[in-house]
This record gives structure tokens, sequence and C-alpha cells, in this order.
């Protein structure tokens, strides 16, 4: 765990806002894969919106929970500190 936990608990929101916009140029670009006319390739394209669709999912199914588990975590931990006089 950090060492300086108000300073990784400062950190957290700027790191999900990150990893959203990530997750929505991908959700942009997923989208220009459906705009544009029929690929020469269907099964090549249709590979590759997988791979952009389980990005999308690691970055909020993994990344953006553990970052908010991490925050959760952080702030138990203060409030914990705070109640011992610490």
């Amino acid at each position: 765990m950090d060492r300086d936990p108000p300073s990784r608990l400062a950190r957290i929101p700027g790191e999900i806002v990150q990893l959203t916009q990530e997750k929505d140029a991908l959700s942009n670009l997923l989208g220009l894969y459906w705009e544009h006319l029929p690929p020469i390739d269907p099964a090549e394209i249709a590979q590759r919106m997988n791979a952009i669709r389980a990005r999308m999912r690691n970055i909020e199914d993994r990344r953006v929970k553990a970052l908010e588990r991490e925050r959760d975590a952080l702030i138990v931990r203060a409030a914990g500190l705070g109640d011992r006089g610490e």
C-alpha cells in the first residue's frame, strides 16, 4: 500500500477519470467500425471489435473497480486513524 495515503487518495480520482476517458475512446472506436461500409474481411473486423470490447471490460471491471476499492480502503483506514487520534 502507498506510504502516503492522503497523496494516493488525491491521485485516485484522476486515474479513474483517465481510465474512463480511455474507455470512452475505445467506445468511439468501436462505433466507427459500425459506421463504415461492409468490411472486406468480416471475421477480422469481428475479431478486432471483440478485442476492443474486451479492453473496455478490462478497464471497467478490473482497473476502475480496483481503484475504487483502494480508495475506499484508504478512506476507512484514514477514518480509523482519526478515531484513534493519530
